[in-house]
């Protein structure tokens, strides 16, 4: 799907004539604790339950759109919990969680 909303969209360069995509929300962006929303105090938890979930269910499809230069890639708003999540990990090597959100975490005003 990504590759062809990207190269559909954006064409093969990035130019006057293209549209410019934004993939989102990176990582994963799915259900929060409890089902709360992000945007509130409330869901600020983003919870991996699930061993290995982020690297088999989340993070794939954000690798394929990558590969077809999307002009950005918008992180989530929420925080990774370590105490409610289990260690996740990528190419065989362990995912350092901090407990601050994506938008923190990359914010630089």
């Amino acid at each position: 799907m990504a590759e062809r909303l990207i190269d559909g969209f954006q064409g093969e360069e990035l130019n006057e004539e293209s549209v410019a995509l934004t993939i989102k929300h990176f990582p994963g962006g799915g259900a929060r604790e409890n089902g709360f929303d992000p945007h509130y105090k409330e869901g600020k938890w983003n919870v991996y339950r699930t061993e290995g979930s982020l690297e088999k269910y989340h993070l794939p499809p954000f690798v394929e759109a990558a590969k077809h230069n999307p002009s950005s890639i918008m992180p989530y708003y929420s925080a990774p919990s370590i105490e409610k999540s289990h260690y996740q990990s990528f190419d065989g090597k362990l995912i350092p969680f901090e407990e601050v959100s994506a938008w923190r975490s990359t914010n630089t005003f």
